[in-house]
């Protein structure tokens, strides 16, 4: 029995650390609202954060805890993958998402079971895409880029080069 109450304290310590850092980075990217560049290292490493924390929750027997960050998970990469857009609403509901997690933690600190809170849902929809601009080329609406590079690039990669042929953002090949 000692030794569940260290791995749940344990547990409990590195939880609360990521969403201290989730909650940092969710501040950050706030503040950086006007700087889009910015934006795509920092919704990795918040992906990368709620991806921990659901494979510490599941791996600690806590499932309820890795459903929620799960969803925690699943909204940042539709951001990340441009599936999702940036707005007020998104970012009251990763704070929420935060707080119930955060809420979930201290329960556990406290010796208390693990509760049922449940996260209202954030679907990403292919609504929320940005639409190239008017006039856009045939590249920069995706319809063009070359299959040879698409097979080499990870689906985040992809993604992003689709974000920056969109925007059209000057890009140059380099032959190697």
């Amino acid at each position: 029995m000692a030794k569940a109450g260290s791995a749940l304290r344990d547990f409990c310590a590195e939880a609360d650390e990521l969403l201290d850092a989730l909650m940092d980075g969710i501040d950050r990217l706030e503040a950086d609202a006007g700087r889009p560049e910015a934006r795509a290292p920092r919704l990795h490493t918040l992906f990368r954060h709620a991806h921990s924390l659901k494979g510490l929750a599941g791996m600690s027997g806590l499932v309820h805890l890795s459903s929620v960050a799960h969803q925690l998970e699943d909204v940042l990469d539709a951001l990340r993958m441009g599936k999702e857009s940036w707005s007020g609403d998104v970012i009251e509901w990763l704070r929420e998402a935060c707080a119930s997690l955060r809420h979930e933690v201290k329960r556990l600190t406290a010796g208390q079971s693990p509760g049922r809170q449940t996260l209202r849902p954030l679907r990403p929809s292919a609504e929320s895409l940005p639409e190239p601009a008017a006039g856009a080329s045939a590249v920069a609406a995706g319809a063009s880029l070359d299959a040879g590079l698409r097979s080499v690039l990870s689906q985040y990669e992809e993604s992003r080069l689709e974000f920056h042929v969109r925007r059209q953002t000057p890009m140059g090949t380099i032959r190697a």
